[in-house]
């Protein structure tokens, strides 16, 4: 039993590994073994605006979601397929990338782990997981760069958990997970998981006895000091950079060095660094060194510090996050989160936890140039912010303390700048059937006279958010200039509508859940304004990853989002109606993927399907969603469906009953217009 439980401790230690190098590059591409692909050709040559290089990037690199070293991933067996861990990620609703050397699908990551490199690169989840989606039509595929995938965060976060769960209990598993790293080309690491373990059982042990635990500890911490020590002697004999950006590059030389050797040292050392993260004791000789009167050492002890203390957060938040997406209720399923919920659970006291039982779906990218306010409910204005937020619920490690995270914000930021390029997609009259014109210019009296109020018209291509950002951006770097201060630029103005939540009539959990209070009384009475608390958190994060960037060249943080002074955090009790653009691709429909197709959205609620599969790509070109009829689901796709049952709480399908008097001739109409938009 010691070495069972030892063995869990194991995986949860070595997962803590964590990274401030925010610069690394795109994983190289190569070929991966095949596999089925029942949503088609995965390397669909629309690209929506972007280059072959900006699809590599926007598909793999990591924004600081870290999991499991890359090593035991790839040796890792599925419980469900009881083959490799990696194979037919199709069940997870990710698209395969053939070209990705280390067979990852499209939204997967692998980076290395700033002090834990001796583990490998990193499995972490990042944007395209969620925002990178695939239509199929009678065996051909279109591929939606910037649209709503089917991916199951859920299902797989659960399974990968359980697989792992699968070695804890079981010798003979773990000694044939470790033969598949010695096969796969990682003996050192089979090795290294090895000692891990012994280290694990040795602080086990050590507990036992808290003298020698604490002489160990302190042991371990004065190497550490004198590596640190060594290192900077070393830095202050060189000659000293008068240019700031020198000097700027000098030292994240220094610290890409000595984070080099501080990790050597713990693949040295394993029994040692365990220790001290179970003990999680900072001592005398390192509090000494924080009184330093040297910079140089200063900084690299707080900055170790800040990594130790990371190493041990991700114990505990592997478990939240565990827990999280196994008690969720309802399930998200394929193409839904509920990523509100889960923040709130994830990085707040659990005295402010509330159950997570409103996801939504999963939004399109591609009018973001143009798009203001974010969210369902248009809470926020911040870019930065949100995605510094998505990033921590999608797995990156943080103290919850400093606020210093495992955020990748400089490829975080290069992201950003890659969906801004995304265009819509443009209906496919090849794929699809060439829209009727009659019909379409028919379907534009009947948007006028149903749509137009909520739904507001647009070009395909317009930046004005993006242009006011950019203005507003110049703005404060004059002001940090020494220019003179004046009122910032206007927001821009908006073509989302904010509709009350009474009055749209959609299921109210998320926008309702999103103005419960934290800091509440037992009575569930008082607390503040969870837009409030939350703007806090996300403005400490936000401070702290910026801080925790190293790396040369510097960042320009006025770069990166609004100023400070222009964004908000709101409750607001309401969905947002944004413009049609390709909305034909962004299937199902309301806030909740409660509704299938856009013809089920235009008729009454009480004719809309209360039950459906979801996590299929097929496309119905008629009433312009996925197809649900499971005749017309190509068998390759069936064993990925799940059912959606609208009469469960946070699931509903009622509301947005606009239009559904219509006749079936304008209804008809209205959809082949849509096809145009």
């Amino acid at each position: 039993m010691q070495r069972f439980l030892a063995t869990g401790l194991c995986f949860a230690l070595a997962a803590s590994a964590v990274t401030i190098r925010l610069h690394a590059a795109d994983p190289p591409r190569g070929a991966a073994p095949a596999v089925p692909h029942p949503a088609g050709n995965s390397n669909a040559p629309v690209l929506q605006g972007l280059t072959l290089d900006d699809r590599a990037a926007l598909y793999h690199l990591p924004e600081g979601s870290e999991l499991f070293p890359l090593a035991w991933v790839k040796a890792l067996q599925s419980p469900r397929t009881a083959l490799p861990f990696l194979d037919v990620p199709q069940r997870f609703g990710l698209l395969p990338d053939p070209l990705n050397k280390d067979g990852l699908p499209v939204g997967l990551t692998a980076a290395p782990s700033r002090g834990a490199e001796f583990l490998g690169p990193m499995v972490g989840v990042n944007c395209a997981a969620c925002h990178v989606g695939e239509l199929t039509y009678r065996g051909k595929s279109l591929r939606i760069e910037g649209g709503a995938s089917t991916f199951d965060l859920n299902a797989f976060y659960n399974e990968i958990f359980a697989a792992f769960g699968l070695l804890i209990g079981d010798d003979d598993a773990f000694v044939q997970f470790a033969d598949r790293m010695v096969k796969n080309g990682d003996l050192k690491l089979a090795v290294t998981t090895q000692q891990l373990l012994s280290g694990v059982v040795a602080a086990e042990l050590g507990k036992l006895k808290p003298k020698l635990d604490n002489l160990a500890t302190k042991l371990f911490q004065t190497k550490l000091l004198a590596i640190v020590n060594t290192a900077a002697e070393a830095a202050k004999a060189g000659p000293t950079p008068q240019d700031p950006l020198a000097a700027y590059e000098a030292r994240a030389e220094f610290q890409a060095a000595l984070t080099a050797r501080l990790n050597d040292f713990f693949a040295q050392d394993i029994a040692g660094l365990v220790a001290m993260i179970q003990s999680g004791a900072v001592g005398g000789p390192m509090l000494a060194a924080l009184r330093s009167p040297d910079p140089i050492i200063k900084q690299s002890v707080q900055e170790l510090i800040i990594t130790l203390a990371i190493f041990k957060a991700r114990l505990a938040f592997l478990d939240n996050l565990k827990y999280l997406h196994a008690t969720q209720h309802p399930s998200p399923g394929p193409g839904r989160i509920d990523a509100f919920d889960g923040v709130r659970d994830l990085v707040f006291p659990k005295s402010d936890q509330i159950p997570a039982n409103a996801p939504v779906s999963l939004p399109f990218l591609w009018l973001l140039n143009q798009t203001y306010w974010l969210h369902w409910d248009g809470n926020t204005n911040s870019v930065l912010e949100r995605n510094i937020g998505q990033s921590l619920g999608q797995g990156a490690a943080f103290d919850p303390l400093t606020k210093s995270s495992t955020v990748r914000i400089a490829d975080m930021h290069a992201l950003e700048l890659i969906v801004r390029k995304i265009q819509a997609p443009v209906w496919p009259d090849d794929l699809f059937g060439k829209p009727d014109p009659t019909k379409v210019a028919a379907g534009a009296k009947v948007y006028e006279r149903y749509c137009i109020q909520c739904h507001k018209r647009t070009e395909r291509d317009a930046t004005t958010v993006r242009d006011a950002m950019l203005a507003a951006q110049s703005w404060r770097q004059a002001i940090l200039n020494g220019g003179a201060p004046t009122p910032p630029p206007a927001p821009p103005a908006s073509n989302e509508v904010l509709v009350p939540v009474e009055q749209v009539g959609t299921d109210p959990a998320r926008a309702l859940n999103f103005a419960i209070n934290v800091g509440r009384l037992p009575d569930g009475s008082g607390g503040i304004d969870f837009a409030l608390a939350l703007s806090v958190v996300a403005r400490a994060f936000t401070t702290a990853s910026i801080a925790d960037y190293t790396a040369a060249p510097p960042l320009n943080p006025v770069a990166l989002d609004w100023p400070a002074e222009l964004i908000q955090w709101r409750t607001t009790k309401c969905y947002v109606a944004r413009p049609l653009v390709s909305a034909w691709a962004t299937a199902p429909y309301l806030h909740n993927g409660s509704v299938p197709t856009i013809d089920a959205l235009l008729r009454p609620a009480s004719r809309r399907p209360l039950c459906f599969p979801v996590g299929q790509h097929e496309f119905d070109p008629v009433k312009l969603g996925h197809a649900i009829d499971l005749h017309a689901i190509p068998l390759v796709q069936l064993p990925v469906l799940s059912t959606r049952n609208t009469t469960m709480s946070g699931n509903s399908n009622a509301g947005h009953e606009y239009g559904v008097e219509m006749s079936e001739d304008d209804r008809a109409a209205l959809l082949e217009y849509l096809k145009t938009l």
